[in-house]
């Protein structure tokens, strides 16, 4: 299970829980995968994209 993203940003890394990624604007995560500036990541594992993607949206619906 996915618990926690990292987003690369302009000076680092940082990270955040699911909750907070799926807070973000649509757009703005439709932007981050697309530009693979983003990491998702379980008990420390990266995790594929497409897969991680899933996870998230079932947890959003939950």
């Amino acid at each position: 299970m996915i618990d926690q993203i990292a987003i690369r940003r302009k000076f680092g890394f940082e990270l955040v829980e699911c909750t907070e990624w799926n807070d973000l604007p649509r757009n703005e995560r439709v932007q981050l995968v697309t530009e693979g500036r983003v990491e998702f990541l379980a008990d420390g594992e990266s995790v594929d994209v497409r897969e991680a993607l899933t996870q998230l949206q079932h947890l959003a619906a939950a």
